[in-house]
């Protein structure tokens, strides 16, 4: 089941208001009103080990600080393709 949202206080809503767990969170880096990072942050406890991937136009290395904030996030670079997020989020679920 795939859940959106259109902007970062919208994902945290979502995410309060669940009545079940995510098990993967796929967020921009940058977004109006709360950025990836601090989403995940807020969501906490309602995340329940959720594994999280964040995606940017940013090199990796430009975003590094914000992705070291979350423990074990992926990064996926845009432009994408539909291999590489199905490769992101496999490797992602997998640990």
């Amino acid at each position: 089941k795939v859940t959106m949202a259109f902007s970062g206080a919208m994902a945290l809503t979502v995410l309060e208001q669940s009545k079940t767990p995510f098990d993967l969170v796929i967020s921009d880096i940058s977004m109006p009103e709360m950025d990836g990072p601090t989403l995940i942050q807020e969501a906490g406890d309602k995340l329940q080990g959720a594994k999280v991937v964040f995606m940017s136009g940013y090199a990796e290395t430009a975003m590094r600080e914000k992705l070291n904030e979350i423990d074990g996030a992926k990064y996926l670079q845009k432009p994408f393709t539909l291999t590489s997020v199905a490769a992101v989020v496999k490797d992602a679920l997998a640990r």
